[in-house]
């Protein structure tokens, strides 16, 4: 085995608990939003999200896809499993389709990439808040985009390694 590639595996699993952990305080404020109670947003634009209420449940979503992501790199790419476990649903104790990890994963990593570039005019503009931007003041703002930053890097690189690391696989 190669000497230097223990660093790159314990390297490669701290970014991959990034990944795991970087949505938890999107999910969490996006819940708070939902319950009502405005965390880094001003509580007009809270109403205007119709949160809480209907709105609510589109809001419970956004923090549900970023769960199930953060659980499915957990779940499957952390440990680089073959197995799906026992207590998913339907696909408990079948075998992994590494492919088709890489393929969900590929979504959220796309998205948050995407995201993460609209802030780059922003940075670019020496952190410049535009006047369009209301109901959410600049700590909220550039919070969101470095945890959105983190998020997508993490979880690119985490997704990446899984794949080369399971290149052989069947699937």
């Amino acid at each position: 085995m190669n000497p230097s590639a223990a660093p790159v595996r314990r390297w490669v699993r701290a970014v991959t608990w990034l990944a795991i952990i970087a949505p938890l305080p999107y999910s969490l404020s996006r819940l708070l939003w939902a319950a009502g109670i405005p965390v880094g947003i001003d509580p007009e634009l809270l109403r205007e999200f119709h949160a809480p209420g209907w709105g609510s449940l589109y809001i419970v979503g956004l923090a549900a896809l970023a769960d199930a992501t953060a659980l499915m790199t957990h779940v499957l790419v952390r440990p680089r499993a073959r197995v799906v476990p026992a207590w998913v649903p339907i696909l408990g104790r079948r075998p992994v389709r590494a492919r088709l990890v890489v393929a969900a994963l590929a979504l959220p990593t796309a998205v948050l990439t995407w995201r993460a570039a609209l802030h780059v005019p922003l940075i670019l503009d020496g952190f410049r808040i535009p006047d369009d931007v209301t109901g959410v003041p600049p700590w909220s703002l550039w919070a969101q985009a470095a945890l959105t930053w983190i998020w997508a890097g993490s979880l690119a690189i985490a997704t990446l390694a899984y794949r080369g690391t399971t290149r052989s696989w069947p699937g």
